[in-house]
């Protein structure tokens, strides 16, 4: 186990009430859109995924517009273009 300096000077662990990493395999227990989505930099999203069923890994390979606005649509979330082209662009590096 790991200590650091905090700002005021004092030596703490990562016990000391400190919230650990998760391990990569936590994000599998939690789906596969949980896992790729942080692998691809937009966590932030997994859970609009799981609700609207875009939650396995045949689906996250080959995802379109449609989907998109099927999320956004079913769940609310709001997907910027600029998120937009790198899901699409992911999912067909994943699919190819």
């Amino acid at each position: 186990m790991g200590c650091f300096f905090s700002k005021n000077g004092q030596v703490r662990t990562l016990s000391d009430d400190l919230e650990e990493p998760l391990p990569a395999s936590a994000f599998s227990t939690r789906g596969a859109a949980h896992a790729w989505l942080q692998e691809i930099g937009l966590p932030q999203y997994g859970e609009a995924f799981d609700d609207a069923g875009f939650s396995d890994w045949d689906l996250l390979s080959c995802l379109t517009e449609a989907d998109l606005d099927a999320i956004t649509a079913h769940t609310g979330a709001v997907i910027p273009p600029g998120h937009r082209k790198k899901l699409l662009m992911a999912s067909r590096q994943m699919g190819a």
